[in-house]
């Protein structure tokens, strides 16, 4: 590797995207970032299971309320 290539200077350059100069001889070798892909992809899985757990729970406490209802012989909040 390249003595220029120590972690001072990799940090005062700017990101891979950026560096036009990444494929020259001689220079640092440096992989892209995976940051931009895996963030929206952690998003979309913690929504996905915050709103499958939330559904979850409102499907227990309707089905307990009818439960209930129905055992306490209260037929007001259940369609007949």
């Amino acid at each position: 590797p390249n003595p220029s290539c120590n972690a001072a200077h990799r940090e005062s350059q700017p990101s891979p995207a950026q560096n036009l100069y990444t494929g020259v001889a001689g220079g640092c070798e440096v992989e892209p970032d995976a940051a931009p892909a895996v963030l929206p992809a952690v998003v979309v899985a913690v929504v996905l299971l915050l709103s499958l757990s939330a559904g979850y729970l409102i499907s227990v406490l309707i089905s307990k309320n009818i439960l209930e209802a129905a055992e306490s012989g209260d037929d007001k909040g259940v369609a007949n």
